[in-house]
């Protein structure tokens, strides 16, 4: 019930352009009725490009994300579509690193399995877990 609560509290925020620069709402049209939903994430910034990454695991979100290839974030009025493409298992640790710096561990610490003190072979051992996805402009 909390991270229910805290992400529609977060999206409404976002949705005024408010709340951490890093955070946007992503929205996906889902892969059975086609109806679009949208969540708040947090964007990764590594060498110029932005990455989703996907704390809480292969949730419905990230299932139809992944089916549909592209999504939509906003942030306020602000909206733009984005094409995805997916972080290889073997090179998602410095993107999982730089999520869990970004904040918010108290919420993370049950769905992420890491802390900013975890050795890289930590981080490597929940990456099957957490999808990260780069987000490119169409």
């Amino acid at each position: 019930m909390g991270k229910r609560v805290g992400n529609g509290l977060l999206a409404r925020l976002v949705r005024g352009g408010m709340g951490p620069k890093a955070i946007r709402l992503v929205t996906v049209r889902t892969r059975t009725t086609g109806r679009e939903y949208s969540t708040p994430i947090w964007l990764v910034e590594r060498s110029g490009d932005r990455y989703w990454v996907a704390v809480f695991g292969e949730t419905n979100t990230v299932r139809n994300a992944r089916v549909a290839g592209r999504v939509t974030l906003s942030r306020g009025a602000v909206r733009e579509d984005v094409r995805l493409r997916e972080v290889p298992v073997s090179e998602r640790v410095p993107f999982l690193r730089a999520r869990i710096g970004l904040g918010s561990g108290r919420m993370l610490r049950p769905y992420f399995g890491a802390t900013p003190q975890s050795s890289d072979a930590e981080f490597a051992a929940i990456a099957p877990q957490h999808t990260v996805f780069k987000l490119e402009p169409v």
